[in-house]
Parts: structure tokens; C-alpha cells; sequence
């Protein structure tokens, strides 16, 4: 099941639901911060794939990737630490600034 707060309702005007989108990506980004870490890779790919999903109008997945960034590592298949190449909370941040400034098409 899905969480309303992380993945966008369906109907909703493009624009309004790609800010949406971003949003509850953002919302993530911060809860990982907030913990005052970093991501490990199974996050950082996750919200890396939404970010990507954004750029290309894919609203939906978008959504369920940032909610699948919220699995707890228990519940994860294998071990996700953080390698060299793993992005930041900054980087994130970074890539999804740049994901909102592509308009929806």
C-alpha cells in the first residue's frame, strides 16, 4: 500500500503534480537528514531513479521510487552501505533543484 503523503493522487494537473512529486521527494531527502546522515546506497538509488523519473514526466514512479527510498534496512534484500560513489544529501538536493527547473511537458 502506498503512503498518500509520498505519492502523488492521480488526476491532479501536471504541473501541480510534478511540484507534488518533487515535493515528497524533498520530504525524504530532509527525513535522511534529519537523522543527521547520509544516505546509504539503496536510498541514494532510490531518490537518484525518482529524480530521473521526474525529469522524464514519470510522476508516478517517481513517487513509489521516494517511498521505496523509506524501506527500512531490515526489511531490504542484502546490504546497501554507502560506497565513494553514493550520492549526498547535497547532491541530491542539487539534482532535484535541477529536475524542477525542467517544466512538465
Amino acid at each position: 500500500m502506498t503512503d498518500p503523503n509520498i505519492v502523488p493522487a492521480e488526476g491532479t494537473a501536471k504541473a501541480g503534480l510534478k511540484l507534488a512529486t518533487e515535493v515528497a521527494i524533498a520530504n525524504v531527502i530532509d527525513a535522511i537528514e534529519a537523522q543527521y546522515r547520509e544516505p546509504d546506497e539503496w536510498e541514494s538509488t532510490s531518490l537518484m531513479a525518482a529524480i530521473g523519473c521526474v525529469m522524464g514526466d514519470l510522476f508516478p514512479a517517481a513517487g513509489l521510487l521516494a517511498e521505496r527510498a523509506l524501506i527500512p534496512p531490515e526489511l531490504r534484500a542484502g546490504e546497501w552501505p554507502r560506497t565513494p560513489a553514493t550520492a549526498t544529501v547535497q547532491q541530491l538536493r542539487n539534482a532535484l533543484l535541477r529536475a524542477a527547473g525542467c517544466p512538465a511537458a
